[in-house]
């Protein structure tokens, strides 16, 4: 007999934060939590009652901002569920770029360049030098990494973590909730999707949307279905 089982988690980003209101490189920069994430993470946990999932456990990156709006999400499911933090699902790290506003950069690259080398595979983006006095904005103090980071980077270090450790509770039937960021959730989708480079290039991670995501008995990507809050 077959073994037809199927296996789910869920996925979510985090909302824009205020640097995306100023349009500065975030990054691991730890920005203050802004009531739209707080009134999101409520939102969020409406429907995850409504639609009667309810996470065993929390993964999120160690920025304030994501374990924040765990613990309202957490507060808002009345289930004392564990919330796990780990610098692995992190947002992508700037380097000397974290707390630049982007209109300085796009003088030099342009507008349709720069969003190319932020959403490309393997391509950082490049020194520059007179930003340098901007590191006080970096997250990476003790630096958990060395140098900026590509996309191709954030999958190293979250593939292993996914693959070792959240896989871990998936397999014990439960519904692990992963809450992460814009370029390290594009970056889980790239592998799940398998989209090639090329198609990772234009693929936009949904806005406001919690991806239900399910796999078969051998824990491979089948389908995955948007949940709008």
């Amino acid at each position: 007999m077959s073994n037809n089982k199927k296996y789910s988690f869920l996925l979510i980003k985090l909302s824009n934060q205020i640097f995306n209101y100023e349009n500065r490189f975030i990054g691991c920069y730890n920005v203050p939590i802004t009531q739209y994430c707080i009134d999101n993470s409520y939102k969020i946990g409406n429907k995850l009652i409504e639609h009667n999932l309810l996470p065993n456990i929390i993964y999120c990156s160690d920025l304030n901002r994501t374990i924040y709006s765990s613990y309202v999400i957490r507060n808002k499911l009345k289930k004392n569920i564990p919330i796990i933090k780990s610098w692995k699902l992190n947002e992508k790290y700037y380097g000397e770029l974290e707390g630049v506003p982007k209109k300085y950069v796009q003088k030099i690259y342009g507008d349709n360049s720069l969003k190319n080398l932020e959403s490309d595979y393997i391509t950082k983006l490049p020194k520059i030098k007179d930003f340098l006095y901007y590191n006080n904005y970096s997250y990476y103090e003790n630096s958990y990494v060395n140098d900026r980071e590509s996309n191709k980077n954030i999958q190293d270090r979250l593939l292993p973590y996914y693959k070792n450790d959240i896989l871990d509770t998936i397999k014990e039937n439960k519904l692990p909730l992963i809450f992460t960021h814009k370029y390290t959730a594009r970056v889980f989708m790239k592998y799940l999707l398998n989209l090639n480079d090329d198609d990772f290039l234009n693929y936009n991670y949904p806005n406001n949307k919690i991806l239900l995501i399910n796999l078969d008995n051998k824990f491979k990507y089948i389908d995955h279905n948007e949940i709008e809050y």
